[in-house]
């Protein structure tokens, strides 16, 4: 399994931040991917689903924790690999901080290939909050 914690301090408030992050439709927009489309109708909540396209597969992904301007945690149900993960968010000095943290495991021979992935998953997840810092700090909100 392969762990990641990354963070960063965007320089705005939470409630500029967190949109970003309970809009699935925005997603692709900082964390790649080609498309996110909702599959629950209604807001964001736990057991609320959505598709996200990316270059490995199409993930099904499921909300299990969400409170508004806090926290979203969320796993995969379908797709290529499993993933878990949570953004949690805080107000900070000079914004936000926000802090991803998840495990992916990844399915069938590609398992092999675990050991050798961890830095390669921190530094896109680390650029992925780098792009989402971007977007908020230039106003594209």
């Amino acid at each position: 399994m392969i762990h990641y914690n990354v963070d960063i301090t965007v320089n705005r408030p939470t409630a500029d931040v967190f949109p970003f992050l309970a809009d699935v439709t925005r997603h692709p927009s900082w964390m790649g991917g080609s498309t996110a489309v909702p599959i629950s109708d209604g807001p964001m909540r736990p057991g609320y689903r959505y598709r996200h396209s990316t270059d490995e597969g199409e993930l099904e992904i499921e909300v299990t924790d969400f409170e508004p301007g806090v926290r979203l945690s969320a796993r995969t149900v379908d797709g290529p690999y499993d993933w878990a993960g949570t953004f949690q968010l805080g107000p900070e000095a000079e914004g936000s901080r926000v802090i991803s943290t998840g495990a992916i495991r990844l399915t069938g021979w590609k398992r092999l290939a675990e050991p050798f992935l961890g830095r390669e998953v921190q530094r896109r997840e680390q650029q992925e909050l780098v792009r989402l810092k971007a977007i908020v700090e230039s106003g594209q909100v």
